[in-house]
Order: C-alpha cells, then sequence, then structure tokens
C-alpha cells in the first residue's frame, strides 16, 4: 500500500507539472520555473523512499529464510530428555579409542583426534599442551559434548556412555572457563548467577569475594546492581576473566575446563587470575587447555600431543621439563612467561 500510495503521488506531481507548462502557452517564466524546480525536489524524495522500501523488503526476507533455515535445521546431538538425570557426576571420565574430525570434512583429511585412549580420575588435575591443531580443544568440546566422536567412546561415571546420559543434567555439573568470557548485558548479579538462576544474592556476593571481585564491584556507585553494558565493555579483561571464575564458583562444578582461560590477558594480570583459578580447581576434575606453561605447574598430570603421533609425553611439570622431548623444547623456547 505504501508503495502504491508513493507511485501516485508521484504521478500527480507530474501532472501539476504538464498543466502548468501548458497554461503558460509553453512559456517558461521564472515563477513557472521555480515550481517545475521545487516539484521536482518534492518527486525525488517519494522515489528515493520506495527504492529503501524494496531494499529493506529484500533484506527482510533473506533474514527470514535464514532464520527459518535454522530454526528449522535438526541437531545432530541427542540430548536424551527422556533419560532419568544423573544425579551426580562422580568417578572416572574415560576416552577410549576415540577419534574425531568434522563431518564436513575431506574424506582425505586427516582426523584432528585419533585414536586417543586415557582415563581421567575423579578429583585430579589434568593440562594438554602442544601445537594448534593437534586436538586439545576438540578434548574440551567432546567432553562438553558439543560434538560426538567420530569414532570410539567417552564415559562418565566410569561406565555411562556420554551418548547415553540425559545431556543437561551431565552439564549442570560441568564448569567451562574460556578464552574468551561470555559476559551477558545485565548487572553483576546477572551475570554471576547465569547458569545458576536459583542462587541467592548473598550466594552471589560470596563467589564474587572467592574471586576476588568483591572490592571492585562493592566500590561502583550501584553496586552489584550496576548494569554491565554489551559484552561487558566496562570491565578490563582480568575483571572479566574474575567475573566468570565467581560465576564457576557459585556453580560448584564437580567437572573443569579451562580452555587456554589466561592466554588473552597479559603477564601480570594472567598471574593474579592464576591464583584464583588454582582455588577454584582444588578438589575437582579439572582439565586445562594450555597457551603458557607457566600456567600448568601445579597439575597432577601434563599430556604432550604431537599431530599424527597423540600423546607423546606425560608427567609432572618438573619430570617433563628434564627429559629430551616435545614439551623440554617448548619450556626452552621461552613458553614460561
Amino acid at each position: 500500500m505504501a508503495v502504491v500510495f508513493t507511485v501516485m503521488s508521484s504521478m500527480n506531481i507530474i501532472a501539476i507539472l504538464i498543466g502548468i507548462i501548458f497554461v503558460n502557452d509553453n512559456k517558461l517564466n521564472p515563477q513557472v520555473m521555480l515550481s517545475i524546480t521545487m516539484s521536482i525536489d518534492s518527486l525525488v524524495m517519494p522515489i528515493l523512499q520506495v527504492v529503501r522500501l524494496l531494499g529493506n523488503l529484500a533484506s527482510a526476507s533473506t533474514s527470514a529464510a535464514r532464520v527459518t533455515e535454522i530454526m528449522d535445521r535438526e541437531t545432530k546431538i541427542n540430548t536424551n530428555v527422556d533419560v532419568e538425570p544423573l544425579a551426580d557426576v562422580a568417578g572416572a571420565i574415560e576416552f577410549k579409542n576415540v577419534s574425531f574430525k568434522y563431518d564436513d570434512a575431506d574424506d582425505k583429511e586427516p582426523m584432528i583426534l585419533e585414536n586417543f585412549n586415557f582415563k581421567f580420575e575423579e578429583g585430579k588435575s589434568y593440562a594438554f599442551v602442544g601445537e594448534t591443531g593437534v586436538g586439545k580443544s576438540t578434548i574440551a568440546k567432546l567432553l562438553l559434548r558439543e560434538y560426538d566422536p567420530t569414532t570410539g567412546d567417552v564415559f562418565v561415571n566410569n561406565d555411562k556412555n556420554l551418548k547415553d546420559i540425559n545431556l543437561k543434567s551431565y552439564l549442570d555439573h560441568v564448569g567451562y572457563v574460556e578464552q574468551e568470557p561470555q559476559i551477558i548485558y545485565g548487572t553483576f548479579f546477572n551475570n554471576i548467577r547465569y547458569g545458576t538462576f536459583d542462587a541467592t544474592d548473598e550466594e552471589c556476593i560470596e563467589a564474587a569475594k572467592k574471586a576476588n571481585l568483591y572490592d571492585f564491584i562493592n566500590g561502583l556507585p550501584e553496586g552489584f546492581d550496576t548494569v554491565l553494558g554489551e559484552r561487558g565493555f566496562i570491565l578490563s579483561g582480568g575483571q572479566k576473566q574474575r567475573l566468570v571464575i565467581a560465576r564457576m564458583f557459585l556453580r560448584n562444578p564437580k567437572i573443569l575446563i579451562l580452555d587456554e582461560a589466561t592466554s588473552a590477558l597479559d603477564n601480570i594480570v594472567e598471574k593474579e587470575i592464576q591464583g584464583e583459578l588454582d582455588k577454584l580447581a582444588a578438589g575437582r576434575t579439572t582439565i586445562v587447555i594450555a597457551h603458557r606453561l607457566s600456567t600448568i605447574k601445579n597439575v597432577d598430570q601434563i599430556l604432550v600431543l604431537e599431530k599424527g603421533v597423540g600423546v607423546s609425553q606425560s608427567g609432572t611439570f618438573n619430570e617433563l621439563k628434564g627429559v629430551e622431548g616435545r614439551f623440554q623444547k617448548l619450556y626452552e623456547a621461552g613458553l614460561m612467561d
């Protein structure tokens, strides 16, 4: 309707112009010239509006088609909502003959992770190191069940296949801290209790104290009710990480995954944050994807991954730095800074 009305208005303006010309015996005096100029100006704007409207309609149509495509897409992960929820996550986590590559990868492309076998004991901490592309973050994604193994299986609670359990109840016991903190638009209270929505304000405040963030928040004019902007732009990188750590303290997970959680921070801030992460990891089954070797000095076992080999070395920090191999090369290359 808007397009039709705009076109009709433009046609009326043209008719008026023609009438003016003929009334003056085809002689254009200054008054007629001024009228024509003003009328042309009035004619151009409706035409531009029509063009703009048609462009918006095309864009909206494309967006609607894309949204429909996404909403209609079926997930490849069966979350097993009808399976009885897990009451707890305890015991060992085992990767058995696990290989992985993306579904859309070429058949000739090698596996990102190939024939990986390992058992994570409950309550112990582990770290994976190695070059980019050897499968470190893939292990974290498989533990979060963002993907299923191409071949092989992951078992939790000693003998339960991760593919067969109620996924939500499992993830309720898993904490994940990544390189880029996920901050939502909302207050500090909203952000700390994100994922633990029934937590009280007092519990959120206690979690902030454990993450060494309380003094900063309490010093703001609106305190914990301060609204954080998009992606928490009012916070520094270290403060964002502390906020996520407070969220994890509140969540109190049995399994903690740290995926290069401090690699985006400078050395000084990283050392401060590492102390909070060490407190968070205490007593939990912890898997660390390491960027800097200085962040994994205290883990119980380090696994060195190499492309085409898998786990090439394993041991404690002090053991591995004194043994010739990939870890020693990384250590001597200065990745302790």
